[in-house]
Order: C-alpha cells, then structure tokens, then sequence
C-alpha cells in the first residue's frame, strides 16, 4: 500500500514482529523416545508441532492493532493469529501477487494484482467460487481468465508451469 506521496506504508512494527514471536513461542517438534531435542533435525524431529506449555507465553498481545486474548489454549493463540493475519488488508495484493508471477507473469500491473486480489477478498470470481475471503477457484479463476494473462506475450509463460505442473504428477 502506497501513501498518497506513493510512498510505502508500514504494514507491521517491530512490535507487531514481538508479539508474533510472543504468541508462536513454545511451539516445538516432538522427539522420538529417549531423545531431548537441542536443535530441529529430521533425526530427532516425529509427528506434528506441539506446544511446550513450560516455554509459552500466555499473556495478552497485540498484533497488526488487533488483540489476542491472554489465557487462551496454544490451538486458539495459533488460530487468533494466523486470523489476524489471514484478514489483514495487505494479504489479497500479496497473495495474488505471489500466484500471478508463478503462474503468469513475473512483472504484473498494479491493476491485474487488484482485480485478482478483489477476487482473493471477495471468494467470487465470475461463476467461480464459494464467497468467502480467500477462495482458491475464485482466486486462480481470476488470474488465469484476465485479459492480461491472456495476451498473446504471456500465453507461453502461461502454459508453462501448467504443464509442469500437471506433467509432474
């Protein structure tokens, strides 16, 4: 986001970087039997994260201007973040920006990046998608149907991660 001088706006604060490493701390990998994990390695390192309550900090934290509530379990810390996050206003025009130019093309206009970020947004591209935020079929229908990617000068940057994708599988 560009102020009206078309300079950056901060999206986050060291602050806001704090609180998150304040909320993620205690997650950990499980250790096989028998073995104290000194630093992550696939030796040592079974299963799904989980989280060190000896090592967590539960109090309260602010993060992007939004309040996560001290006391919560390490499962509802995680999800109030990761929300915060998801719904940040920044996270359409970045995500759509990262799939256009694996997709598409790797210098995509500003208004491209909108039209598919409105789609991320809105969960609706044309008939494609459930309406909700962050829809995927919305979201890539919206990159690979717009005009722009469907010029003549990006069809073959189109067609080729599609068939490596698909050639790959």
């Amino acid at each position: 986001m560009l102020d009206s001088t078309g300079t950056p706006i901060p999206t986050y604060t060291q602050d806001d970087v704090m609180a998150l490493g304040r909320a993620l701390t205690g997650w950990t990998y499980p250790t096989q039997a028998g073995r104290r994990c000194k630093n992550i390695t696939r030796n040592i390192t079974v299963g799904p994260w989980w989280r060190s309550n000896r090592t967590n900090d539960a109090g309260a934290k602010t993060l992007l201007g939004q309040s996560v509530a001290a006391g919560q379990s390490a499962e509802q810390e995680l999800d109030s973040v990761l929300t915060i996050i998801f719904n940040h206003s920044n996270m359409p025009p970045f995500i759509g920006k990262q799939l256009i130019e694996k997709l598409v093309t790797s210098n995509p206009s500003a208004a491209y990046v909108q039209r598919v970020a409105q789609a991320f947004a809105s969960g609706k591209f044309n008939s494609y998608g459930s309406g909700k935020r962050g829809d995927m079929q919305a979201t890539v229908a919206a990159i690979l149907l717009d005009a722009e990617a469907r010029r003549g000068d990006l069809a073959r940057q189109q067609r080729i991660p599609m068939t490596g994708n698909c050639a790959s599988r």
